[in-house]
């Protein structure tokens, strides 16, 4: 999954993936360990395929509940309102905006 979210963060580029058996469309801003030692990736999600504006926002993904990462082809432009660098969430961050 390393080889989708770093260049996805460093080129803004938007991912569609299935998180716990749901369609996610999602800004990746952040890739590293969470307070545990996990994967995770922290990003804005998108409303999709029907969801309410509601679902939209930040979001912690832990990366072993995420499934069939793709790229949708859109980029974004840039950090969202309330992104955090160098978030203290994760305790190590590999990649971020």
């Amino acid at each position: 999954m390393r080889h989708f979210l770093v260049p996805a963060i460093r080129d803004k580029r938007r991912l569609m993936l299935r998180y716990r058996g749901r369609p996610c469309l999602v800004e990746p801003h952040a890739y590293g360990l969470d307070r545990h030692g996990e994967p995770a990736l922290l990003c804005y999600q998108i409303p999709a395929g029907g969801m309410p504006a509601a679902a939209g926002g930040w979001r912690e993904l832990k990366l072993r509940d995420a499934r069939a990462v793709s790229e949708t082809g859109e980029r974004f432009a840039g950090a969202r309102p309330g992104y955090n660098r160098n978030d203290t969430g994760l305790q190590a961050i590999f990649a971020q905006l």
